[in-house]
C-alpha cells in the first residue's frame, strides 16, 4: 500500500469515527497538508470535499470540487458533489448543469437523475422533471426512489392523485420506508382524507415501522 492511499486510508477512518466537527476539520487539515505533497490527486480533492458536505460547509465543497474538476473535467464524484452543493446553495441554475453533464457521462447514473428531478423542480421546470422521472422509472422500474422522486413532482404540481398512485408504488416496493408512508399521509391530510391518513399510519405502526416517525403526523389526523 502506497503512502497516498494510506493516508487516504486514515482520513476515512477518522472521519467515520463519528460527525464531531472537531474530527472532521481535523481531517479536513490533513487532506490539505496531502493535497500540497500530492498536487494531482484527484482523489484528495475528493476527500477534502466530502468532508466539506459533512461539516454543510457547501461553498468550501464546492471550490474543492472545482479543483478536482480542474484536475479530471469528466470525474463523476466532483460532479454529483459540487450539484448537490449547488443545490443546498440554491445555485439550482449550476447543479442543474453539473447533473446534466454527469448524466451524458453516466446515463445510468440514478443519484444524478434523482439530483435533477429535484433540481428541475425547484426551478419549476416541471415537464422537465417529469421526463426525468419517467426515464428514471424506464431505467428503474423496481426503484421507490424514482416513484417517489415522480410522485414529488407531481404533488408540486398539485396533481395530488398521480403523486398517490407513485407513493403507493414507492410503498409496494419498500414497505418499511416511513419517508413515503409519511410523504402519502400528507396529501392525504392536504386532502381533508384524514381517516385514510390515520387508518394508513395505524397500518404502518402494526408493521414496525418506529413510532418517533409517525405519531406527530397521526396527530393531525383528528
Amino acid at each position: 500500500m502506497n503512502r497516498q492511499v494510506a493516508i487516504i486510508l486514515m482520513i476515512v477512518a477518522i472521519s467515520a469515527t463519528g460527525y464531531a466537527q472537531t474530527s472532521l476539520r481535523d481531517s479536513i487539515n490533513i487532506t490539505d497538508h496531502e493535497i500540497k505533497l500530492h498536487p494531482d490527486s484527484v482523489q484528495l480533492y475528493l476527500v477534502k470535499a466530502s468532508l466539506y458536505l459533512k461539516v454543510y460547509d457547501w461553498e468550501e465543497a464546492t471550490k474543492t470540487c472545482t479543483d478536482a474538476l480542474y484536475k479530471d473535467n469528466k470525474c463523476l464524484d466532483a460532479l454529483y458533489y459540487r450539484a448537490y452543493a449547488n443545490n443546498n446553495l440554491r445555485r439550482y441554475t449550476l447543479a442543474k448543469n453539473d447533473y446534466e453533464t454527469l448524466i451524458r457521462l453516466a446515463p445510468r447514473n440514478k443519484e444524478a437523475r434523482l439530483g435533477l428531478i429535484y433540481t428541475l423542480t425547484c426551478l419549476k421546470k416541471h415537464n422537465d422533471a417529469l421526463d426525468q422521472a419517467n426515464i428514471l422509472i424506464e431505467l428503474f422500474p423496481d426503484s421507490s426512489e424514482a416513484f417517489a422522486a415522480r410522485a414529488g413532482v407531481e404533488e408540486d404540481m398539485n396533481a395530488f392523485e398521480l403523486a398517490l398512485y407513485d407513493l403507493d408504488q414507492a410503498i409496494r416496493l419498500s414497505p418499511t420506508e416511513s419517508e413515503y408512508i409519511i410523504a402519502k399521509a400528507e396529501i392525504l391530510i392536504h386532502l381533508n382524507r384524514k381517516q385514510e391518513a390515520k387508518t394508513l399510519l395505524q397500518a404502518a405502526l402494526k408493521r414496525g415501522i418506529p413510532q418517533e416517525s409517525l405519531l406527530a403526523i397521526m396527530a393531525r389526523c383528528r
